[in-house]
């Protein structure tokens, strides 16, 4: 995730067009609006284009304004500034010629267009061509800077980091002040996998702020959805957590966090262990004392 945040940063001060592609949820709108506000355009509109509502009736409209109505279109709003084409993906493969023929326009109405373009997608690029619901040609005319927002399942070390900053933003504009999570808290969020990635975590934690009336978020705050639908090893931390005994609940989190790093590596014991920053005979010893081998 540092490494494509790096990449945003740099692109930020360039003007080639951008592909953000990541699960729903993972934030490809936020980092969009960070590339401008971080850009040479911030203080020039920041137009938002939803592919998902664009149909044969309305493409041209959206795009170039209606002069009977005397709209205008996405072009003339984000003339200087940046326009997100969001879900390209759920564009009508039938319409992407006419956003092609858009995006390489440079004059509209006798006035020059400097737009910085960004796109986003949810859906893995390469099956979306393989199957033909993305126009090779308006692919490499978008996608000249490629960023991948990985989901948070896979980056499950910068849960606390975002719990602290909701958390933080919530104590600012909620009339819950002061609020904190207790450890058991982070140790179920830890063992969720998490489909909606950081924007099902915001809901998550909104819906504890709602549930609250003192000012620490128990389990019991947690939406039921998240504590029915724990991966397998999270079962133990649960168990462990009522005795309360500190090496119990160290090693159970341990076994959790090694077994997820398995999963994620297809148990590649040299993979593995190089996430962790760990040996691999140590990995193994391991594996072996928690039965996951």
């Amino acid at each position: 995730m540092k490494a494509q945040l790096d990449k945003a940063r740099r692109s930020a001060m360039k003007n080639a067009p951008i592909l953000l592609t990541g699960e729903t949820g993972t934030g490809k709108d936020i980092i969009a609006q960070g590339i401008h506000n971080e850009s040479e355009r911030f203080t020039k509109p920041f137009i938002t284009l939803n592919c998902s509502t664009l149909t044969e009736d309305n493409i041209f409209t959206q795009l170039y304004g209606s002069e009977n109505e005397e709209k205008c279109g996405k072009l003339q709003e984000a003339n200087g500034g940046t326009l997100l084409i969001d879900h390209l993906n759920l564009l009508d493969p039938s319409l992407q010629a006419k956003l092609l023929h858009a995006v390489d326009i440079n004059m509209l109405n006798g006035e020059p267009l400097d737009i910085r373009y960004i796109t986003t997608v949810n859906e893995d690029v390469d099956k979306l061509l393989v199957e033909k619901r993305l126009r090779e040609d308006l692919f490499y005319r978008l996608n000249v800077l490629q960023i991948d927002l990985p989901p948070l399942r896979m980056r499950k070390e910068d849960i606390p980091t975002i719990l602290d900053f909701y958390i933080q933003f919530y104590n600012e504009h909620t009339i819950q002040k002061n609020v904190s999570y207790r450890d058991e808290v982070l140790q179920l969020f830890y063992a969720y996998h998490w489909p909606g990635n950081v924007r099902e975590l915001k809901n998550a934690l909104e819906s504890a702020y709602n549930n609250l009336m003192g000012n620490e978020i128990h389990v019991e705050h947690v939406p039921e959805r998240i504590k029915k639908n724990l991966q397998q090893p999270a079962h133990l931390i649960m168990q462990v957590n009522q005795s309360g005994h500190l090496r119990d609940l160290t090693e159970a989190y341990e076994r959790l966090i090694i077994a997820e790093k398995l999963r994620e590596t297809d148990g590649r014991l040299a993979e593995t262990a190089r996430r962790l920053g760990i040996s691999r005979q140590l990995l193994k010893y391991k594996c072996l004392k928690y039965e996951l081998l």
